[in-house]
């Protein structure tokens, strides 16, 4: 899943945008949030070592062709059955079923 950090005067939504443009060579629209998630590391005497906030959004994606850009090693897309494979984080497993179940409403609805 593409990510990275925002710059100053971006809005979220800008950043989301760009950092998937940057890493994968797609243009996407967002349809919505799924969720925001804190990823906070200790290191062996229990300070915090780093403190991220994650802010996930599901797209749709409008034009582009995927390609991993510079600042990523590889772009590819997965089945939902592929992912317990790649040893992602829980919370990453976790906003992939939202966004799933996010696309699915939509879908319904339409």
């Amino acid at each position: 899943m593409p990510g990275g950090a925002q710059k100053l005067g971006e809005t979220v939504e800008e950043c989301a945008r760009r950092e998937v443009s940057e890493e994968t060579g797609l243009s996407i629209s967002l349809i919505g949030l799924i969720d925001v998630v804190n990823s906070i590391k200790f290191d062996d005497t229990k300070h915090i070592r780093f403190h991220y906030t994650l802010i996930d959004f599901a797209a749709t994606v409008n034009g582009g062709a995927l390609n991993a850009g510079s600042d990523a090693d590889d772009a590819k897309w997965f089945t939902r059955d592929e992912i317990p494979v790649l040893g992602l984080w829980s919370e990453t497993e976790r906003i992939i079923d939202l966004a799933i179940e996010m696309r699915d409403v939509i879908e319904a609805a339409t």
